[in-house]
């Protein structure tokens, strides 16, 4: 009991409180969760007083009674987790634990992924909205989920329940609680194509494994039983699938691979499973049917060689083969080749294989004329009437020998593509050369393109361009006859782009690289004014040798150069000088009195030649700078007559008319009988030793 609307002042079991005149107001809160039917309802008594003692009661007491009206709070319910197209047994909501009769009824909404009843017979629904009496402590409901719903494919399923003490919306109170239906995926029986083949052969198409159409992607694995007469294999033909291995829903989809071991037809049977384990099988097991029939080899041989064994492979029941449209040669049934087989003919079947034995016609191949053939059918007997299964054909391929050809040997300068190098093909082969093998490159790279993009490596295979194919071979940087040797590679023709296919001799092209002088460096030295240069060192290039036997001088700019250190031997622009080897020196004289302000720095431009004449030139110039740093030189003074005792006035120091702004300062030195000034007002005093800055061409 409080005395405030806020619920803060508590009145407590015998307190007073103060009047508020006709009508003073308190305040109750119940006990949690007490009502009239759970505790009793609330209560209290009043006595007036003419004070706030006891002292001052008068009259009898007066009590307040407050009815606990009950409501309904929120209840529990369960969530099971059930397989798949399993009803789920009864679910329990939970009457509040505070609460008691009052809640009578559950109100259910919200219902989705099945249908909930009543009852365990499944018999009475209940709808959304629906209002379900009470069980008491405990209310049971039974869920049974739509056909093929599971967690992956549709969802859990659901509903949500909210207490009431009546069957009436007006009665609901509490929070609503949901239960969610887990529920788990089971596989359904899956579905496979068949497949067929011929003895010993791997089937190509067919054997794919699909999940039942009401699966998803719950259904991860098939489970691989009864393999029979065969190997059974993935997609790839090559991993192997054993009885009870689990292989994945991807794996089976893209079809596996049977290749019969003889005995009749092959099979296997599959199951779906939601795991890589037995305890996810679910639905009922799938055969696969592999038909098996007769298979006849293929083989391929050399023009004008002989076959060898041709096997017809057993099928199945079989006892008889009937051999037509033999084409391209001549069929014998005994190795010995003496046994002929015509046409038409019947051979008994020997077992798992039956062989024959075939011989070309003399050369013919299979551009020239085409390859042999003969058609095989099985039977039941050596007449028409037994035969059955369809008719399978034997290709003897007839391979042409590619002879050896010819390749062109090209002489081209150094650090030059060489343009198209022909390979010409025999002129005995035709189409049956399709490939050339290179080999033993040296001195530079090869290209089977002009544009030079595309290269050859020692041992690939190039496609025949036909009666000629062209490459292309780039040299060495600065390989030459004779720094490195020439370049060359082999040729050898193919009737395919692997060795196997290789025949005749091998063909080699020798590519000449001509010397070509590459561009030299070149010092360029810094020098007083009117001084000698020394030696001026021309270096040959590092990719250079005694191919480079001469340098053209050109550009000879603010001076004069000559070829030895006396400075007798003049160069001229234009001139050719011998190479000394890996240094050839020059040395250069300046015009007299120019340096980098006055007439500006010296230069001339070499370029390598491999001999003396314009026609020998290659790469490119270079230039040597020859920096003429400014030398002052010597300037003039005036020597004025004075009186005694008298200032000079102005005294002018004349620079050398040679000179120009290089001269910036002169030192004064040897003053005798009086004092130097550097101004007009004679303040600034000169000492022995001192720089004065330069005026320009006159200095007072």
């Amino acid at each position: 009991l409080y005395s405030d609307a806020g619920y803060t002042t508590q009145i407590n079991n015998g307190d007073f409180i103060a009047s508020g005149g006709a009508t003073t107001n308190v305040y109750f809160r119940p006990t949690a969760n007490r009502n009239s039917t759970t505790g009793g309802d609330g209560a209290f008594t009043v006595q007036a007083s003419k004070s706030g003692v006891v002292g001052g009661l008068a009259g009898s007491t007066a009590t307040s009674t407050i009815t606990l009206t009950p409501v309904a709070d929120t209840p529990s319910v369960a969530s099971p987790t059930v397989n798949e197209d399993t009803d789920s047994g009864a679910i329990a909501i939970t009457r509040s634990a505070v609460d008691g009769a009052e809640t009578t009824h559950y109100q259910i909404t919200g219902i989705t992924g099945g249908t909930l009843y009543s009852d365990a017979g499944y018999t009475t629904q209940i709808n959304n909205g629906d209002f379900i009496a009470s069980g008491g402590a405990t209310t049971n409901v039974y869920f049974r989920p739509t056909a093929n719903r599971n967690s992956t494919t549709g969802g859990d399923g659901a509903f949500t329940v909210q207490a009431s003490k009546s069957n009436l919306v007006g009665g609901l109170a509490g929070s609503t609680a949901t239960s969610t239906i887990t529920l788990t995926p089971v596989a359904d029986t899956p579905s496979v194509t068949d497949a067929n083949t011929t003895s010993g052969i791997q089937t190509a198409s067919g054997l794919v494994l699909s999940r039942s159409a009401v699966d998803g992607v719950e259904v991860t694995h098939f489970k691989i039983t009864g393999i029979t007469n065969g190997n059974l294999f993935l997609a790839d033909g090559t991993t192997a699938v054993n009885d009870g291995d689990f292989i994945t829903f991807a794996q089976g989809n893209a079809g596996l691979k049977f290749t019969p071991t003889g005995g009749g037809n092959g099979a296997f049977t599959a199951q779906a499973s939601t795991t890589g384990a037995d305890g996810g099988l679910g639905g009922s097991t799938v055969t696969a049917t592999i038909t098996v029939g007769a298979a006849v080899a293929s083989p391929t041989i050399n023009e004008d060689a002989d076959s060898g064994a041709i096997a017809i492979s057993q099928g199945g029941a079989e006892t008889h083969y009937k051999i037509t449209g033999i084409t391209g040669g001549t069929l014998y049934s005994d190795a010995g080749y003496t046994t002929q087989i015509n046409d038409g003919d019947f051979i008994a079947c020997a077992g798992a294989t039956t062989n024959v034995y075939f011989r070309p016609t003399a050369e013919r191949n299979t551009t020239t004329g085409g390859n042999g053939s003969f058609v095989v059918q099985t039977s039941s007997s050596s007449a028409d009437g037994g035969l059955f299964g369809a008719q399978i054909t034997s290709t003897i391929t007839l391979t042409p020998v590619a002879d050896t050809p010819s390749v062109a040997s090209p002489t081209i300068d150094e650090d030059t593509d060489s343009g198209a190098i022909a390979i010409t093909r025999s002129a005995v082969d035709g189409a049956e050369t399709t490939h050339y093998q290179i080999t033993g490159i040296t001195g530079g790279t090869l290209y089977s393109d002009a544009g030079y993009t595309t290269q050859i490596n020692n041992g690939d295979f190039i496609a025949s361009g036909g009666a000629t194919t062209n490459v292309y071979f780039r040299p060495t940087a600065n390989r030459n006859s004779t720094t490195g040797g020439d370049g060359a590679f082999t040729v050898q023709a193919s009737k395919s782009g692997v060795v196997g296919g290789l025949a005749g001799s091998t063909a080699t092209s020798t590519i000449t690289l001509t010397p070509v002088a590459d561009t030299p460096s070149v010092a360029s030295p810094t020098i007083d004014e009117d001084a000698d240069s020394g030696a001026i060192a021309i270096t040959r290039a590092a990719g250079d040798g005694a191919e480079t036997t001469h340098y053209q001088i050109t550009g000879i700019t603010g001076g004069t150069l000559y070829s030895d250190a006396g400075y007798t031997t003049q160069i001229n622009n234009g001139d050719f000088i011998a190479s000394a080897g890996a240094t050839t020196n020059v040395y250069f004289r300046p015009t007299a009195n120019r340096n980098s302000t006055t007439g500006g720095d010296g230069a001339f431009t070499v370029q390598a030649s491999k001999s003396n004449v314009v026609g020998g030139l290659a790469g490119s110039t270079a230039t040597s700078t020859i920096t003429l740093t400014p030398v002052a030189d010597t300037p003039s003074v005036a020597s004025p007559t004075i009186d005694e005792d008298t200032d000079s006035g102005a005294i002018a120091i004349m620079r050398s008319a040679v000179d120009g702004a290089e001269t910036t300062h002169y030192q004064i030195t040897g003053i005798t009988g009086g004092t130097l000034y550097s101004d007009a007002g004679y303040t600034t005093q000169i000492n022995n030793g001192d720089f004065i800055a330069s005026g320009g061409a006159t200095t007072n």
